[in-house]
């Protein structure tokens, strides 16, 4: 299951993020009434007040500025030593930055004064993950579980966080309390069906999909219901049942660009390189810019390089560098190495 394990990386270096945005921690958030909490840290005093010492943090850590958020988060705490928002502020700063152990302090700090915060909780799970203490990630997950509201976008965040330590038991239990809370939303099924996945139990995985397939509101949303199964199947090498399911999205869809590029993706993997090449030509029919047209002369590149086909493999992955995004350096990169790895006699 190559394609649901290269995602892990992705999911947890974004639960940090998705868990904040859960808790609804924001610029304007004032200073809390609790209990005092032990060691209080010092620096220099200013004129504003801990509100807005914090609100200054949290601008400096939404435009990735950790080093230098967190001075000011110790400004707020000196001016408030109860301050919960701020010790979990920092406590996120020193994760960014990599200083779990100091992280893992502060989330100590605010839990004691919020006792119940199952954010909280979940905050000091990804430190302590990635210092290498799974066991206290898990059952500070359990506890989180325990104390969270019983709503399904709660159930599913801490499902993604089993998910993301490698506890795929756990992260089904969690994506099922979500799916009896919402029956009707697919993306549940969803991602029920990855771990299962991950956990080797297609049959169940795919039975997820199906599911998916029925409650989708929309024919955009079942389409891509579609699509989704088709790349499960191509995961497994199940390529007939995977052109199966990508054929049926594009029966829905059958101006979308990127289903034509996942079939030739199908097909280059199956080794049928003639249908691969068109349909990564249709796709590019449709488009000409964007993802879908990258990945559709990636494809092509790909194609041609096992064809040993050296010159037409490396237009058409230069032709896909020139469509990505700047920022997506992850793409560029991917794309750049097959270039070399082509350059240099080796085939895709």
């Amino acid at each position: 299951m190559p394609d649901q394990r290269r995602q892990h990386g992705r999911r947890l270096a974004g639960l940090l993020a998705s868990v904040a945005a859960l808790l609804g921690v924001g610029l304007l958030l004032s200073a809390c009434s609790l209990v005092a909490g032990a060691g209080q840290p010092s620096a220099a005093p200013t004129s504003r007040s801990a509100a807005d010492a914090y609100n200054a943090a949290m601008t400096l850590t939404y435009s990735g500025k950790c080093q230098q958020a967190i001075p000011v988060f110790l400004e707020a705490l000196t001016k408030n030593p109860i301050y919960v928002n701020a010790y979990s502020g920092l406590g996120n700063c020193y994760q960014a930055i990599g200083s779990f152990n100091e992280a893992i302090a502060e989330y100590d700090k605010a839990i004691q004064l919020d006792p119940t915060g199952y954010g909280l909780y979940m905050q000091r799970a990804g430190a302590e993950y990635n210092n290498g203490s799974g066991g206290s990630a898990i059952a500070d997950l359990n506890t989180a579980l325990r104390l969270a509201p019983p709503q399904a976008v709660t159930y599913a965040s801490i499902a993604a966080a089993y998910d993301s330590y490698v506890d795929f038991a756990d992260a089904v239990k969690a994506y099922t309390l979500a799916i009896q809370k919402v029956p009707g939303n697919p993306s549940f099924y969803e991602q029920r069906a990855q771990v299962y996945l991950q956990m080797e139990d297609a049959t169940r995985a795919y039975a997820d999909y199906r599911t998916a397939i029925e409650v989708s509101p929309t024919t955009a949303v079942r389409a891509t219901v579609y699509s989704d199964l088709a790349g499960a199947y191509q995961g497994q090498g199940d390529y007939a049942s995977a052109l199966a399911a990508v054929r049926q999205a594009i029966q829905l869809l059958p101006n979308t660009a990127r289903f034509y590029a996942t079939a030739g993706d199908i097909q280059r993997d199956a080794g049928d390189y003639t249908q691969a090449l068109g349909s990564y030509d249709h796709a590019l029919r449709l488009v000409s810019k964007g993802p879908d047209a990258e990945k559709a002369h990636e494809g092509k590149g790909d194609v041609f390089a096992r064809q040993g086909r050296q010159a037409l493999a490396i237009a058409q992955y230069r032709a896909a560098l020139k469509l990505v995004a700047a920022s997506d350096t992850t793409t560029k990169s991917r794309v750049q190495g097959k270039i070399t790895s082509v350059q240099s006699g080796q085939s895709q």
